[in-house]
């Protein structure tokens, strides 16, 4: 008799689990109380605390199946954000901001073989300095080696919920 395998996999994030997940993440970065110097391990226990109180339905997922699950909507949503701003760039004469934007909706198609579908999570995101590509970043200095500690976020988002 065959032992079964017990690792499964959970059932698919909604919409609006997604949505939620950027939105606690939003929180947590511009969490002035907690700061940015924050451990990954305690950054995603505040994640998930905020995330669970706005949906419940997140309550049965692990702060590390919300970590993975962002990074997966990070990455896409950086990429969609690259889209956009290659058509912003084009700046074609008598082009709408609805025909931009579809117009970005098709470049991702196009070079990622399927539609962008995390629409409602970049509406939440696009205002962060990481997602917006609008925008040149502005110059930092680069960091000396005692403030390069790989086991702290440095996040920060600008926008409020």
């Amino acid at each position: 008799m065959a032992k079964q395998d017990v690792s499964r996999r959970g059932k698919n994030f909604s919409k609006p689990e997604d949505r939620q997940i950027c939105v606690s993440w939003v929180y947590t970065t511009q969490d002035p109380v907690k700061g940015t110097d924050q451990n990954v391990t305690s950054f995603w226990a505040a994640v998930f605390k905020h995330a669970t109180a706005g949906t419940p339905s997140l309550s049965s997922r692990t702060p590390e199946a919300l970590r993975q699950r962002f990074g997966a909507i990070s990455r896409s949503v950086m990429k969609f954000s690259g889209c956009n701003k290659s058509v912003q760039r084009l700046n074609k004469s008598g082009t709408s901001s609805t025909d931009k934007f579809d117009m970005a909706l098709e470049l991702y198609k196009a070079d990622h073989k399927e539609d962008f579908k995390y629409l409602d999570c970049y509406e939440v995101l696009k205002q962060c300095p990481k997602f917006n590509m609008s925008q040149p970043s502005p110059k930092t200095p680069k960091p000396s080696d005692e403030d390069n500690n790989p086991g702290t976020l440095d996040l920060i988002c600008p926008i409020h919920l």
